[in-house]
């Protein structure tokens, strides 16, 4: 199954939002491929599928590099959610314990950042 059907499924189970999509930074290797008028090049845009998700659910955050999964936390209960883009990091208040999930490997912009505050909301209203 592949991996957006995948999330899509987890979104639905878990009633969550994908607060940020967007495509992999390309490793030096794949840089040099693509800057080359080869058949190389052309079959590495073909199969060139590479995304970075940060996904929030009721009961867990993801953050997934290069179509795997790099870091995950569950928690129980969530108080409120919040994006400090300074260090970059979710900052996720529980009853018992407060946890900060470090995202700088996604490489957020400024506007990304307004965007994922935006979808926040709704999470931080609990």
């Amino acid at each position: 199954m592949s991996l957006s059907k995948n999330i899509q499924r987890l979104l639905k189970k878990e009633a969550g939002v994908i607060l940020l999509k967007k495509t992999s930074k390309d490793t030096t290797w794949e840089f040099l491929i693509s800057n080359t008028n080869t058949l190389a090049t052309l079959l590495y845009f073909i199969i060139r599928k590479k995304h970075d998700y940060l996904i929030l659910t009721n009961k867990r955050v993801v953050l997934i590099l290069r179509n795997n999964v790099v870091n995950e936390y569950v928690f129980n209960e969530v108080s409120s959610v919040s994006y400090n883009g300074i260090n970059e990091t979710l900052q996720i208040k529980e009853p018992d314990q407060y946890v900060s999930f470090h995202v700088e490997k996604m490489r957020i912009t400024y506007d990304e950042a307004k965007e994922i505050r935006k979808k926040l909301e709704p999470f931080s209203k609990k």
